[in-house]
């Protein structure tokens, strides 16, 4: 039977922990793929910050060869080391620089601070007159380097803004309309501060 693993593909057996905790106390994904290149960016993080480690020795090559689960056991100890030494940002942008592609687990308020994601238009401000003030909306990553290829440009219908206009698309009558609206079989509710109806 295949099971659901926390932050991993689900598999018929139970694979190693993804997630490590930096010094900061925020949970990280911080996971290797199996390549070459991605091994050699953690044994020269690991380096950088001074951890001791056995990833670039002979014995443990020969350890990979004898053993892949004892291999993928430390690794994932240095990798869980490594992410202890640092508060979040700072292990994230370490990673990054290696090009080990391990990011903090975040909160979805936390996002709209983020340099990178404001830099790309991930967040698109909409105007709220019933609030009186913006909010902001998700949009894209994806860009073409001057404009995201999808962005909100208004705000999140009302309960029953639309309705009308849905049913009369529908060519429902009128009459047939405020029948069911009597009935409260629909909500119809306009864009207005107050709950006016069309």
């Amino acid at each position: 039977m295949v099971k659901r693993q926390t932050a991993r593909h689900a598999a018929v057996s139970i694979t190693q922990f993804r997630l490590s905790q930096s010094s900061d106390r925020v949970d990280m994904l911080a996971s290797l793929s199996p390549f070459e290149r991605e091994a050699r960016a953690l044994a020269k993080l690991a380096d950088q910050a001074g951890l001791e480690h056995v990833l670039n020795t002979p014995e443990f090559a020969q350890l990979e060869k004898e053993d892949r689960v004892a291999a993928f056991t430390y690794r994932n100890e240095i990798v869980q080391q490594l992410v202890a030494m640092f508060p979040a940002q700072e292990i994230f942008e370490r990673a990054q620089s290696v090009g080990l592609a391990w990011s903090p687990i975040r909160r979805p308020e936390d996002n709209l601070a983020d340099p990178h994601l404001n830099a790309r238009g991930t967040f698109a401000s909409i105007h709220h007159p019933e609030l009186g003030r913006d909010l902001r909306y998700p949009g894209t990553v994806a860009s073409d380097g001057t404009a995201p290829h999808m962005s909100f440009t208004r705000r999140a219908p009302f309960l029953g803004e639309h309705t009308t206009q849905v049913l009369r698309k529908f060519r429902i009558a009128p009459a047939q309309i405020e029948s069911l609206r009597r009935q409260n079989l629909i909500v119809d509710r306009a864009p207005a501060t107050t709950a006016t109806r069309s």
